[in-house]
């Protein structure tokens, strides 16, 4: 069997459906699709065993809710396909994308295969669709690069690194030779932490623009939109070990100077920690990181944070910065270009 597909399921009955049938319609039929029931309290297990019995390439795995890591290695231990590929419950994979994979994979059986995805807003007041095409500008010459070569021109270019699980397939049997497995101490940046302990180890690598996924965003109950104690920290310690690891790169400055910003940023989500006692232990953890704020970008949201803490304390400041960058997603929203332009002018001076 050439692909084994990994959705994690919990409570997806609206969005569910719709992400078997793009796999099932793929033109392209050696794989098995595992879904993975996380516990959901919904109907999302009845569309699962539905499918199964209408297609014996489905399979189902129930189990008790553990968080996405801990279906994603549930997914991982039965899969028996040559290559593995996550797909998020909410999305939807492309056309032809097996098609692609497979023709990607028998030009070299790489270890890793790096690729595009669409996303798109689901917004109550319309759909808007943008392509994100990372990946192309490394097409001509990516060659002669080791992996880490190409994820220090992400960190130069200050493009999104690909540890999104849905933007890299990976050959099964190397995923395995190394023990890789989700950790499931982390309810957020589990993704990350995935590849953090994968891309040195890559040695022979595939880049294709074909994107792999269509990726939904906005969804009001998704896991990224909730700030709470157990994903600020996952969050602050999962970058913080990329950070102290920055030598890894061929260029230690720029990569913790990515790492630095992505700590800030988190650091300002803090003050969108609703219960006082989970957003203090948060903090408490955070100023042990306000040194690594220097190594920051020269932009306003961060000049602001490293200004402003030793003024009015850290807590004070997030939830200043927190409120800012929630007025600007208003303003986004309901379309107000002034107050957009005036908000962004402060963060950006």
């Amino acid at each position: 069997m050439k692909f084994s597909i990994i959705v994690p399921v919990y409570n997806v009955q609206t969005y569910l459906s719709q992400t078997i049938e793009s796999v099932l319609r793929q033109t392209y039929r050696d794989f098995e699709l595992i879904l993975v029931n996380d516990g959901s309290t919904d109907s999302s297990l009845s569309i699962c065993n539905k499918y199964q019995q209408k297609d014996s390439r489905v399979i189902v795995v129930d189990k008790q809710n553990q968080g996405v890591a801990s279906a994603r290695n549930s997914g991982l231990d039965v899969a028996q396909g040559e290559y593995v590929m996550f797909l998020d419950a909410d999305d939807e994979m492309t056309c032809d994308c097996l098609s692609c994979l497979n023709s990607v994979i028998l030009n070299g059986n790489p270890q890793a295969i790096l690729g595009n995805f669409i996303t798109w807003y689901d917004k109550t007041f319309g759909t808007r669709k943008y392509i994100e095409d990372n990946v192309s500008a490394f097409i001509p010459d990516y060659h002669n690069k080791s992996f880490v070569e190409l994820m220090t021109e992400y960190i130069e270019k200050k493009y999104q690194m690909p540890w999104n699980p849905y933007q890299i397939v990976y050959n099964l049997r190397f995923i395995n030779s190394i023990h890789a497995r989700y950790n499931t101490a982390y309810t957020v940046a589990e993704d990350c932490d995935f590849f953090y302990n994968i891309f040195d180890k890559i040695t022979k690598y595939k880049v294709t623009t074909k994107s792999f996924v269509l990726h939904r965003l906005e969804i009001h109950n998704s896991l990224m939109h909730t700030q709470n104690r157990k994903n600020i920290m996952s969050q602050l310690i999962v970058f913080k070990k990329f950070f102290n690891h920055a030598n890894i790169f061929f260029n230690e400055r720029d990569a913790r100077n990515y790492f630095a910003d992505r700590i800030a940023n988190t650091i300002v989500l803090c003050g969108n920690i609703k219960n006082k006692s989970d957003r203090k232990y948060c903090l408490a953890y955070a100023e042990t990181l306000l040194g690594d704020l220097y190594f920051t970008s020269n932009k306003g949201k961060y000049n602001l944070l490293k200004e402003l803490y030793p003024k009015l304390g850290i807590e004070a400041t997030v939830i200043f910065l927190a409120r800012l960058r929630e007025l600007i997603r208003i303003s986004r929203e309901i379309k107000s270009s002034v107050v957009s332009v005036l908000l962004k002018k402060i963060l950006r001076s």
